[in-house]
């Protein structure tokens, strides 16, 4: 089985992983690393974002590698490619592919991105260098948060709220250990987790926001996010992620990526970049955290 660990950037996407890769190793499944053309250090899949066909490349490549008897987990953050969600939830309901998705509150990715940016341009580092100001940070995170719904939105994906994996381990552990049909030692996990992985945790204090950023910033980032803070965040709602299935089960063509049609690949760009538009006339009013 591969155990497809996605994340939003600074979302608690590391520390998820860790847990995960922990869970595993605990119940007697290694952690080797892989080797592909898109694997960096430690099974970090990228470089397939946009590229549909070097996606489902990778994918096939890691289920034959990783064969039917080891469960191995893999980090990402490239998005899943909508013409093959329902190829993604098939390997899910056959038992070939396990989904665990990380979120975070918006407000506080946007301020651990801005850490991460300052961070990387003090060590003259590109990752995470461009992200100078709220207003950036809070588009890329809005853009991400859509990558993160189709994810979620597969049947039995596991979403992994990060104030459970940072502040409440035991619990995700317990998630965990359920969605994979696993038991484990859960200090033993903590450890591994906490003790002796990096997980490029910045602060590691909940709702940053609060203490951060101006009145002002805050009500922008509440009324860009409402929807996510609201229905993902607070209430947990599968509806949420029942209605992007139901969509992409409904858009999504059968064709392989390398057929589906130029006049449909542009109609979907032409989409997207109408909702960068629009959101970044919704961000214009934010400014940097004081």
């Amino acid at each position: 089985m591969l155990v497809l660990c996605y994340g939003i950037p600074k979302s608690g996407s590391t520390l998820g992983f860790e847990l995960v890769r922990g869970v595993l190793m605990d119940a007697g499944y290694p952690q080797d690393p892989l080797s592909g053309p898109n694997l960096m250090a430690k099974n970090f899949l990228y470089g397939t974002q946009g590229h549909p066909e070097a996606f489902e490349a990778a994918i096939r490549q890691l289920l034959e590698t990783i064969g039917p008897d080891r469960k191995v987990a893999v980090k990402t953050h490239e998005a899943a490619p909508v013409a093959l969600f329902p190829w993604l939830e098939a390997l899910q309901t056959e038992g070939q592919l396990q989904v665990i998705a990380s979120y975070r509150d918006p407000r506080d990715i946007c301020l651990s991105l801005l850490d991460a940016g300052a961070r990387a341009r003090s060590k003259g580092r590109k990752p995470f260098s461009t992200f100078k100001t709220l207003d950036q940070a809070a588009r890329s995170t809005a853009k991400r948060i859509e990558q993160f719904r189709i994810w979620g939105a597969l049947q039995n994906s596991l979403r992994l709220y990060y104030d459970t994996a940072a502040f409440a381990p035991d619990e995700a552990i317990s998630a965990i250990e359920s969605i994979l049909h696993l038991n484990c030692d859960h200090n033993a996990v903590k450890a591994h987790a906490f003790d002796r992985s990096p997980t490029q945790m910045n602060k590691g204090i909940q709702h940053r926001y609060k203490s951060e950023l101006t009145e002002e910033q805050q009500q922008a980032l509440a009324g860009l996010f409402s929807e996510f803070l609201a229905r993902v965040c607070e209430q947990r709602d599968e509806a949420w992620y029942a209605e992007c299935r139901a969509r992409l089960l409904e858009k999504s063509v059968t064709e392989t990526p390398g057929e589906a049609s130029r006049d449909r690949r542009n109609a979907r760009r032409d989409r997207q970049r109408g909702k960068r538009r629009q959101l970044r006339k919704k961000a214009a009013a934010l400014t940097e955290p004081a």
